[in-house]
């Protein structure tokens, strides 16, 4: 019942406290992403961006994030991905981020081992490091060495921080 509640939200929008605007503002946005208005939807969340609470951006961003994916402005919304990991309050909140960030060929090493590290058994970020091609940064190698860990396979683990992997916290 989106586009109902939307019709209550749009209505009620002149009287919100000014505390509360940026919060409605976000459900607003849902409801224009979900009833298919998706221009009105990126309007509203970029526009809420500078004004809205700490609290809110996380949201925001990822509502941005896919907006723009949807629309195939894949550089923006990469942009819109990393800035939601940037803002988030939680490891749970950083690693929904990074899944999304990993899924553009532009995510760096450092970002799939940042998942990696979040959760050692996350097959997209493992094949993300082992396939890259390119030169093993530190926070990769202990990635994967964190990784080996976690399956009891200590000889690999050993390989892997031998390597430089040291514990990036």
């Amino acid at each position: 019942r989106y586009q109902q509640g939307l019709e209550i939200l749009e209505d009620a929008k002149a009287v919100f406290p000014q505390e509360l605007a940026p919060y409605a503002g976000m459900l607003r946005v849902l409801g224009y992403e979900r009833t298919g208005r998706k221009q009105e939807a990126y309007t509203t969340a970029k526009g809420l961006w500078g004004d809205s609470p700490p609290s809110l951006r996380y949201y925001l961003s990822y509502a941005l994030g896919r907006l723009t994916k949807a629309d195939g402005k894949d550089q923006e919304s990469l942009a819109w991905f990393r800035k939601m990991r940037d803002v988030a309050e939680d490891r749970n909140q950083t690693r929904r981020a990074l899944e999304e960030i990993i899924q553009f060929p532009a995510a760096t090493l450092n970002e799939a081992a940042d998942l990696l590290i979040l959760s050692p058994h996350h097959a997209s970020a493992f094949k993300k490091i082992r396939s890259s091609g390119r030169a093993m940064t530190p926070r990769a190698a202990y990635a994967l060495g964190y990784n080996a860990y976690t399956r009891r396979n200590y000889k690999e683990a050993i390989k892997w921080f031998a390597l430089g992997g040291k514990d990036p916290v």
